[in-house]
């Protein structure tokens, strides 16, 4: 039984190699024909790869030391040596690496260390040469710059890459030398008529414009993006020039001179000229009057009864809240009320002379009143924003700690500015028909209650944004910015003013109702010319000189013309003893002539009643005469 088994397992182990043994045989390796290899490399690493690569193409192999790595290849086909070169070449590629032939030396190098050609010609590249290089397309005017890359890329195949580089307006392939050349054999006969292979016409010359109205920076971004909207998007830093190209123009702004550098070839430029003197020219310009008023309607009852201790002397009766009435409310011979001078509104006072307690019943009604916030005047150009802010900086608590501890125990406010005041922004629009567009935004804040350094101020802001069209020198008005407020303010004596029913003796009552409209007043002017700039200025001078004069006359500087009769009238008994001629305006003309000597002879000048001709003259009122007059006086009358 057990010899059975045992043979039984010895056939099955004769039968399963006799099956399998065919198949965990190790193929014997094929044998190349003459003249071809077959690559077969199974985690080899690369340098070893190279070596066996080195005897087949009998060229000596030069290995950077950054190429590391290992190779799979597995073929069964043989390869020509002829091919391999390239068979070299396209297994590096796939590594990232590249070789560069020079003579019997082959380098193998990282991608991108590869020898690069820079715009070569056509009798600088060799279609026969296996070396890696750059070209670069420039791309024709007139011509998509992203479908002239994708035709490079669909012509060159797998065998070169493309890239795009925008900012030039050109593509950049990177690939082997015949296919370089086939591709730039390509584009030179598919270019337009007229053109060379840059795709330019002449020769490229540096052209700079002077810039007259406008500002550099944003004629050369405007320049550049008539070719391409995508470019001219970099600004360049403050004192610096700021330079944007494109693949036709590539233009630099000098800010410190105004000027913008334009590199073009002379076609080029002459469109580029008759651009810019189409944009550069003189802008209009807009002088904004502005008048922001705040309208207050009050309305203000008060009812009740005010008592207050009073004093009474012969000139006003003066209470003690502080505001006097000319004349005398109060007889102070019987302390009876006159009636001849009352407060504003109804009034009813009467008087205890005992204990001298003057009572007030005043019941009175306050209008409104208007308050001008700001009257500023811009002038800004036709499509310029134009800004002006008129007000402080309030600082506002934000924090509050305490460091240190015991004695040394300190509190530490922080805090931060916020803007109060008034906020301007216009921007105007002059149309073709002459009239104006305004873009506006103006904005109050005003801190309630007044500001305190210690607790936190109240803002209120107001502010409207707006759209309008107005004619020039058309006064508009923008208001509707409405705030309503109401106060009750109750003074009483204490305890009796809680009186019931007997209370309102003891109390006054004060309800005021405020309500406040903003107003904002535009006037636009436009200037087309020096002229018209002159023309308001002189206005503004004349109307500043107006009413500085009507305030002067206003003041009554000017000494006023004695009333009729002389002013013999009014004088006391002493205008014998110091005689005054009537007053004579003086003449501006005679005093501005040189005056007579000592020695001329004045009785003429007395005669003609000059202010200054005599000792005795003296036109500013009644005084005692100088010295020497009195001498002169007395000489006269002594015959």
């Amino acid at each position: 039984m057990r010899r059975s088994l045992y043979t039984k397992s010895v056939a099955l182990l004769l039968g399963f190699f006799l099956v399998t043994g065919p198949i965990l045989a190790e193929r014997p390796p094929q044998r190349a024909p003459r003249g071809t290899f077959i690559p077969n490399f199974r985690d080899m690493e690369i340098k070893d790869f190279l070596e066996n690569m080195a005897r087949v193409t009998k060229k000596n192999i030069l290995v950077d030391d950054s190429v590391k790595g290992k190779i799979n290849i597995i073929y069964y086909k043989p390869i020509p040596i002829s091919r391999a070169m390239d068979f070299l070449r396209s297994v590096l590629e796939v590594r990232g690496y590249a070789i560069v032939e020079e003579g019997n030396i082959i380098k193998v190098i990282p991608a991108e260390k590869a020898q690069t050609v820079s715009e070569a010609t056509d009798g600088e590249i060799d279609s026969n040469a296996t070396d890696t290089i750059s070209k670069v397309f420039k791309v024709p005017p007139r011509v998509n710059l992203q479908e002239y890359a994708q035709l490079l890329k669909s012509l060159a195949g797998k065998g070169a890459q493309v890239e795009t580089y925008r900012s030039g307006n050109a593509v950049i392939v990177t690939g082997y030398a015949p296919v370089i050349k086939r591709l730039m054999d390509i584009t030179k006969s598919i270019m337009p008529d007229g053109l060379d292979k840059d795709g330019s016409q002449g020769n490229e010359g540096v052209h700079i414009y002077q810039v007259k109205n406008l500002q550099a920076e944003s004629l050369a971004q405007v320049l550049v993006r008539l070719d391409n909207p995508a470019a001219g998007q970099e600004k360049g830093e403050d004192g610096k020039p700021a330079a944007v190209t494109t693949g036709k123009i590539k233009a630099v702004a000098h800010k410190e001179s105004n000027s913008v550098i334009v590199t073009a070839n002379s076609q080029e430029w002459e469109e580029i000229k008759n651009i810019i003197d189409q944009l550069d020219q003189p802008r209009q310009q807009i002088l904004l009057e502005v008048l922001i008023v705040e309208v207050r309607g009050s309305n203000t009852n008060d009812f009740g009864i005010d008592w207050r201790y009073q004093g009474v002397n012969s000139a006003h009766t003066q209470f003690n809240s502080g505001y006097a009435v000319e004349g005398n409310l109060v007889d102070p011979e019987t302390g009876r009320i006159t009636g001849n001078n009352t407060l504003s509104g109804f009034s009813l006072g009467f008087l205890e002379r005992g204990g001298e307690l003057l009572g007030i019943f005043n019941a009175n009604i306050d209008n409104q009143n208007f308050n001008v916030l700001s009257a500023p005047q811009m002038l800004t150009l036709d499509n310029q924003e134009a800004e002006i802010n008129v007000g402080q900086d309030v600082p506002v608590r934000t924090q509050e700690r305490t460091s240190g501890g015991g004695s040394s125990e300190a509190t530490v406010n922080s805090f931060e500015y916020r803007p109060a005041g008034i906020k301007l922004k216009f921007t105007p629009h002059i149309n073709t028909e002459g009239n104006i567009s305004l873009d506006v935004f103006a904005e109050v804040t005003n801190i309630e209650g007044g500001a305190s350094s210690i607790s936190n101020p109240t803002f209120s802001k107001r502010n409207v944004k707006t759209y309008i069209t107005v004619d020039n020198q058309q006064t508009i008005v923008i208001g509707g910015l409405v705030s309503n407020e109401r106060l009750q303010a109750i003074k009483k004596i204490p305890l009796l003013g809680d009186i019931p029913l007997l209370g309102f003796l003891f109390r006054r009552t004060t309800m005021t109702n405020q309500r406040t409209n903003l107003m904002i007043f535009i006037t636009p002017h436009i200037l087309d010319d020096r002229a018209d700039a002159d023309r308001i200025t002189n206005f503004k001078r004349e109307t500043q000189i107006n009413e500085s004069r009507k305030r002067v006359e206003d003041l009554n500087l000017w000494p006023q013309p004695d009333p009729p009769g002389g002013r013999e009238e009014i004088l006391d008994d002493n205008v014998e003893e110091h005689p005054v001629k009537p007053y004579k305006r003086p003449n501006f003309e005679e005093l501005s002539k040189p005056k007579p000597s000592r020695n001329e002879d004045s009785s003429d000048a007395e005669s003609d009643g000059d202010i200054n001709s005599g000792p005795d003259s003296n036109s500013y009122g009644p005084g005692p005469a100088p010295a020497g007059d009195e001498d002169s006086q007395e000489t006269e009358e002594a015959p």
